[in-house]
């Protein structure tokens, strides 16, 4: 009776070490594809330490950082949006 015990405690244990390994490789597998595919971006430009995200719809360009994205603006004060015809 106690063996029977002492092996159902170790087959807990292992399910738990196995479970908990099993997430942590997730998590790497799931990080190391999301930053190649941002790498792989073309609307990502990480130049100069600063990443600058173009929106692929209207061409305009913001900066990420802690406090979120904001528009990049250019001298005249407007944002910075390449014009489409």
């Amino acid at each position: 009776m106690r063996r029977n015990t002492v092996d159902r405690e170790f087959q807990a244990i292992d399910l738990f070490v196995k479970a908990v390994f099993a997430f942590v490789v997730i998590g790497l597998v799931v990080g190391i594809v999301t930053f190649v595919m941002d790498a792989s971006s073309p609307s990502w430009d990480r130049s100069g330490g600063v990443a600058v995200w173009t929106d692929p719809k209207t061409g305009c360009r913001y900066t990420q950082g802690e406090t979120g994205m904001n528009p990049l603006i250019g001298p005249d004060g407007r944002p910075d949006c390449a014009r489409r015809p």
